[in-house]
C-alpha cells in the first residue's frame, strides 16, 4: 500500500495511525476463497524479517534435534527391518503420528517454545512444533535429511514481515535421494501424494 501514517507522540510512546477510506465491507456471496482471501488487510511486525525472526526462534534447545538411547535404538531396529529410505520415512512418520498424542496447541499459546525431541518423547505426546521437532530428529538419526517447515497462506507471506502468528499448520519436509522432497504431516498419516502441497500455501522451512 502507499498509505502513509500519521505519526505522533502520546504518553511518551511513538503512535502510528493510519486513515482508511471506501474500504467495501465482506461480501456475505458464497463459495468465496477462504479466510477472506480477496480482502485487503493490514499485517505489521516489530522483527526485520522473517529470516531474522526464525533464527531467534531456532536458538531454543529443541533444534540441536538430540536423542536418547532408546530413540536411537527405535531408529535402529526400523532401519534394519527396511532397506529403502521411503519405508524407513513413512514407518518413522507412523509412529510419531500414531503412538504419540498429539496437543492441538497453537504457538502463540506456548510462548513461542518447543521441548526437545527427548522430552516430548519421554512424555509421549507434544504440541505440532513438538511433534515436527521429534520427527526431525529420528529422521536425521536414520540418515534422511529433513527440517519442520511453517505452511503460511500466500495472502499472508511476505518475507520483509516477521511474523509467527499466520502459520497454518506444521509439517516437516523431508528429501530423498532421486526423488526430491516429501512434505510429512506428525497428526495424520498423508492420505495423498506426498510429493504435493497445496498451492495456496507458502512453506517456510527452517533450517
Amino acid at each position: 500500500s502507499t498509505a502513509t501514517p500519521v505519526i505522533t507522540n502520546e504518553a511518551g510512546f511513538q503512535v502510528y495511525t493510519w486513515k482508511f477510506t471506501n474500504v467495501p465491507a465482506i461480501s456475505t456471496e458464497d463459495f468465496q476463497k477462504s479466510a477472506n482471501d480477496l480482502y485487503p488487510r493490514i499485517l505489521f511486525s516489530t522483527a526485520k524479517d522473517r529470516a531474522g525472526l526464525y533464527e531467534e526462534f531456532q536458538k531454543q534447545a529443541a533444534f540441536s534435534y538430540g536423542l536418547n538411547t532408546d530413540m536411537k535404538n527405535v531408529v535402529a531396529a526400523i532401519s534394519a527391518e527396511n532397506k529403502e529410505k521411503t519405508d524407513i520415512l513413512l514407518k518413522l512418520q507412523e509412529k510419531v503420528v500414531t503412538e504419540l498424542r498429539l496437543y492441538p496447541v497453537p504457538l502463540r499459546y506456548t510462548g513461542f517454545t518447543s521441548r526437545t525431541a527427548q522430552e516430548t518423547w519421554n512424555s509421549n505426546g507434544g504440541t505440532p512444533i513438538e511433534k515436527a521437532v521429534l520427527l526431525t530428529a529420528l529422521l536425521k538419526e536414520a540418515g534422511v535429511e529433513a527440517n519442520p517447515v511453517f505452511m503460511i497462506r500466500n495472502s499472508l507471506y511476505d518475507e520483509s514481515i516477521g511474523s509467527l502468528l499466520d502459520i497454518e499448520d506444521i509439517l516437516v519436509k523431508a528429501e530423498l535421494p532421486g526423488t526430491g522432497p516429501v512434505w510429512l504431516s506428525v497428526n495424520t498419516l498423508n492420505p495423498q501424494n506426498l510429493f504435493r502441497y497445496r498451492s495456496e500455501e507458502h512453506t517456510s522451512e527452517l533450517q
